[in-house]
């Protein structure tokens, strides 16, 4: 039905035989637009609509024409950690379905929830950096900040989940594995980290509120 609604409207915004005013491109450019709107196109590039109604598939050039390298980053860190989350939910279903309790160690738990939190946060972020209009060396600092962090919290959690070794990291004393770590460094990591993300984040939000 809908396709002959395409059709019936592509037909009638071609001219009837007899009337030459207009150019047989005119004719179905025009007629090609009307299609356009009813598909509910509006708005999307022509190698868009085009690759909607006639099939044609996007390559990957075209895809990635014209990204910055904050966005690359984004794209790439934002995949891997949505695939470490899938892995670990793959893992932690393991653990629930050894266990007695159905239950899954603490960190194993974590790093699944925080790897895919992580990864639409990255989505967030790429939001901020397409309004911001800072430099984009500046942009990539401060995305670089927050994802080099979000990295490193989930390699936290997962080394915690493999090795079994506490329920709370931030309960003293601070281990990993059999030693223990000086509550400085464990105090020094969380500071930066703090630091890395709620700077980075600001800095976007402030290139995103300026630009307006």
């Amino acid at each position: 039905m809908r396709s002959y609604r395409v059709r019936h409207h592509f037909k009638a915004s071609l001219p009837e035989r007899g009337h030459g005013r207009r150019t047989h491109r005119e004719s179905v450019l025009e007629g090609v637009g009307a299609a356009r709107q009813l598909l509910g196109a509006r708005g999307k590039s022509p190698v868009c609509w085009r690759a909607a109604i006639v099939g044609e598939p996007r390559s990957r050039s075209r895809t990635l024409r014209g990204m910055d390298s904050a966005s690359t980053v984004l794209l790439y860190s934002g995949g891997l950690f949505f695939l470490v989350g899938l892995l670990c939910g793959a893992w932690k279903y393991h653990h629930v379905h050894q266990s007695p309790e159905a239950v899954a160690p603490v960190y194993v738990d974590i790093a699944h929830r925080a790897a895919l939190m992580y990864a639409f946060s990255t989505v967030v972020i790429q939001r901020f950096v397409d309004a911001s209009a800072l430099p984009s060396g500046v942009e990539l600092g401060a995305v670089l900040a927050q994802v080099i962090f979000f990295a490193l919290a989930i390699g936290t959690y997962l080394v915690h989940g493999i090795l079994r070794d506490t329920d709370n990291q931030m309960a003293r004393p601070h281990r990993l594995g059999r030693r223990v770590l000086p509550d400085v460094i464990v105090r020094g990591f969380m500071g930066a980290l703090m630091l890395g993300e709620i700077g980075g984040f600001a800095v976007l939000l402030y290139g995103a509120v300026t630009s307006c």
